[in-house]
Formats: C-alpha cells, structure tokens, sequence
C-alpha cells in the first residue's frame, strides 16, 4: 500500500492531488474481499497530529461486500483530490479499510507524507 503525492509544496486554494494503490506483491492471484464499496480512506493532520480532515467522515458507501482478484503485480488504485483550507503544513496518512484475504483480516497503512501549504 502507498501513496503518491507528486510534490510537496502548493500554493492555497490548489488541490493536493494524489494516488492510493493497493498492491499485489506476491506471486499468486489474491482475492481481497471488503466490507462495504469503500477500499481507500485518509486523514490529514496538522504536523501537531490534530485532525484537519476525514475523508470518509461525509461520504456514504454501498453496503455490499466487494470482492476484488489482484494478479501478481496488479494494484487497485484510486486517484484523491483535498482543498486545504488554510497555509501549513500538513501529514497525509493513507491506509485501507479493513478487508480479508483467506478469511484473515487485514488492514494497512502507507507511509505518511507531509507537505506544505503557502499563501
């Protein structure tokens, strides 16, 4: 799991654009079965950890278990875009939703990236 964030300073009123991919790095052909539509989820900090923004917190997802094949080497990948509301610096922290593989539960994070906001 990763996230890809193409650079490292905006300017306010930009969008942070960036990429989530969830990837198959055995292999075998795996089969990921999550609990609702939703795959992807992210938080934005400020650098002193309080939470600047959920991205699931106003979303709704379909309640239906989604069932995903990843081949050796394939990703599921899923494109973002935040408004931040204020200059700062900021920490994106991307991980997944709890999903399963094999009847195992599994949930991951990508590295946290941080970035900056100026006026």
């Amino acid at each position: 799991m990763r996230v890809e964030v193409p650079k490292r300073d905006y300017r306010l009123g930009e969008p942070v654009r960036f990429v989530m991919r969830l990837i198959n790095n055995s292999d075998e052909e795996v089969r990921l079965a999550f609990p609702t539509s939703q795959i992807f989820d992210f938080l934005i900090e400020s650098t002193d950890g309080r939470i600047s923004y959920s991205w699931s917190s106003d979303k709704m997802f379909l309640q239906v278990i989604t069932e995903r094949e990843l081949g050796p080497e394939e990703a599921i990948i899923q494109e973002f875009d935040w408004k931040p509301p204020t200059a700062g610096k900021y920490r994106l922290k991307g991980f997944t939703v709890n999903f399963r593989i094999d009847g195992e539960a599994i949930h991951l994070e990508a590295e946290p990236v941080i970035f900056k906001v100026y006026r």
